[in-house]
Parts: C-alpha cells; structure tokens; sequence
C-alpha cells in the first residue's frame, strides 16, 4: 500500500487529494469511496472528514485542480497566439493531450458528473477554461447566437475525439496521438470555416 509523504509532513488534506487521484487513475471518477483515499493517503477511516464532508467533496477539489492545471496549459500553449481560428484549433488539440497524459485529472474535471450547484468553485474553474473558446468564437463571428453555435459545436468536437481516442474499441488500431491532435486540430479549422 502505498502513503504519501505529504500526510507525515501534516498536510493531510494533500495526501488525501493525492490518493483520491490515483483511485480516480485505476478505478475511474465514479468508483472510489472516502474510506478507499483514507487507506490509500494511510489514514484512519475517520481522518478525511476534518476536510471533506464525503467523497464527492473530495471528488470536487481534484476536479477543480484539474480544471485549474488545464486552464495553466492552455494559457502556455496560447501565449502569443492572436488568430481566433488558432486559438481554437490549440485548445481542442490541447484538450486531447490533457485527456491522454493527465488521464485522472481529466476522469475527475470531465467525467464525474459532479452537482456543480454543490460546488460553485468548480464551476468557476471550468468557466475559465471555456472563457478561451467562448471569446475565440465571438471573435470569428459578430452574430452572439452563431458564435455560440460554433463554441458549442467546438466544445462538443473536442469532447468527442477524446472520448473516442481513449474509449471507443473501434478506434484505429495504432492511431498515435500526434495523429489524432491532428485530426481534431484540421476538424477544427473546417467547422471554423464553415460554420
């Protein structure tokens, strides 16, 4: 079993979010309980109440984190970067690749099906993320109906091509994925273009 150092340094709160991430790593977003991170971070059953209330407390805080490490990423990756129609094809690429290398950050932001009533500080961490293609799109099209077509549609494509690269069994055998941040990145600029 392993621990976390950060708990023998009194920072249990960390290593709780650290064992909750790795459950989230192997068992998915859904499949861990409060007392499985308490074994985990090598605890007592009872320790991870003195800062989450339940799991999904603790399910919200390693979203948050995820939405707040995506969020760093896209803003390295777009420094620079003026063309709206770029801004978009980086961000859908970079969604890919936050997908793939930091796969339980992305279980915990993207596919836990958190209340986000229950946890506004979640919302307004995605909200940053989604500020990036909202403002792109209201770049390319004046029309504020049509530039919100073309951010959900983007939104929808870049979801799509993740969850088809990590989930989908019919997938190309062998696809890299360079090769699918490049098709999502032409998939991109061709709804940009014609939207």
């Amino acid at each position: 079993m392993t621990t976390y150092d950060a708990y023998h340094h009194g920072d249990l709160r960390n290593a709780l979010e650290h064992a909750a991430l790795a459950l989230v790593e192997e068992k998915g977003a859904e499949n861990f309980s409060l007392s499985e991170a308490a074994r985990r971070a090598g605890v007592s059953p009872s320790a991870p109440y003195k800062h989450f209330a339940e799991r999904d407390a603790l399910l919200a805080a390693i979203a948050e984190k995820g939405h707040r490490f995506h969020y760093g990423m896209l803003r390295t990756a777009l420094a620079g970067v003026e063309s709206p129609a770029e801004i978009m094809r980086i961000t859908n690429e970079l969604f890919l690749t936050f997908a793939v290398e930091q796969h339980a950050f992305y279980q915990a932001s993207y596919r836990s099906h958190l209340d986000a009533a229950r946890y506004p500080q979640l919302m307004v961490a995605y909200q940053r993320v989604l500020d990036i293609t909202d403002a792109a799109a209201a770049a390319l099209r004046t029309d504020p109906e049509i530039a919100a077509g073309l951010a959900l549609a983007s939104n929808a494509l870049r979801y799509g091509f993740a969850a088809t690269f990590l989930f989908d069994r019919n997938k190309p055998t062998g696809e890299s994925l360079d090769t699918a941040r490049r098709q999502v990145g032409r998939a991109t600029l061709a709804l940009v273009d014609g939207y």
